[in-house]
C-alpha cells in the first residue's frame, strides 16, 4: 500500500471565516497620509478603547435617526414629499408604524453595530453613518428653516 497522499496539503485552508480586519490582540500600524487619514485613524483608536465613547456615539446614533424623523414630518406638514420611497409608503399607511419602524431600525443598527465593535470596518461605517446623518439634518433644517 502507497502512503504517499493524492491529494492536496491539510494545512491550507480553503475557506477562511475570519474577517482579516479582527483585532487579535494588536492593531496594525496605519500609515495614514495627511491630516485627514490622521484623524481617523485617532478616531477609530479612541472608539476601540473606549466603549463608553463608543456607547455615547451610538446614543448620538439613535438621536440623530430620531431628529431625521421629526423633520421629516416637520418638512410634510410644510408640504414637502418624502424622497425614501419605503418610508413615504410607511408614512402614507399608517404614522405609527413608521416611527415604530424607523425608531427600531435605528436602535437596531445602534446594536448591531456594538456586537460587531471589534471589527474595524464597522467602527469606519459608524463613522461615516455619523457623517451621512449629520448631512440629511443639516439639509432638512434648512429646508425646513427656508419654507417655515
Amino acid at each position: 500500500m502507497d502512503a504517499r497522499r493524492t491529494f492536496d496539503d491539510r494545512r491550507t485552508r480553503r475557506v477562511s471565516f475570519r474577517l482579516p480586519e479582527r483585532r487579535s490582540g494588536f492593531d496594525r500600524r496605519f500609515r495614514a497620509s495627511g491630516a485627514l487619514g490622521r484623524a481617523h485613524e485617532v478616531a477609530i483608536q479612541a472608539l476601540r478603547s473606549s466603549p463608553s465613547l463608543l456607547a455615547l456615539l451610538l446614543a448620538g446614533l439613535v438621536a440623530l435617526n430620531g431628529a431625521d424623523l421629526a423633520l421629516t414630518l416637520r418638512a410634510l406638514d410644510l408640504g414637502a414629499s418624502e424622497l425614501n420611497p419605503a418610508i413615504g409608503r410607511l408614512l402614507e399607511v399608517d404614522l405609527a408604524l413608521a416611527v415604530f419602524i424607523k425608531t427600531g431600525l435605528g436602535v437596531s443598527v445602534a446594536l448591531t453595530i456594538w456586537t460587531l465593535r471589534r471589527y474595524r470596518t464597522v467602527l469606519e461605517a459608524l463613522l461615516l453613518l455619523v457623517a451621512i446623518l449629520v448631512a440629511v439634518i443639516s439639509y432638512q433644517v434648512a429646508g425646513v428653516m427656508a419654507v417655515g
